[in-house]
């Protein structure tokens, strides 16, 4: 377990992890909208 103790790793990783997060936020958000005008252009017909 010597990438454990590695501190640069560690921050790599947290950055790799944080990217993934924004990037999975952005995915939903978008995917939400498109739900929405879906729904909405159902609803409105």
């Amino acid at each position: 377990m010597l990438w454990l103790s590695s501190s640069k790793n560690i921050s790599s990783m947290q950055t790799c992890l944080w990217f993934l997060a924004i990037r999975t936020y952005r995915a939903i958000k978008m995917f939400g909208q498109l739900i929405f005008k879906f729904l909405l252009t159902l609803h409105l017909r």
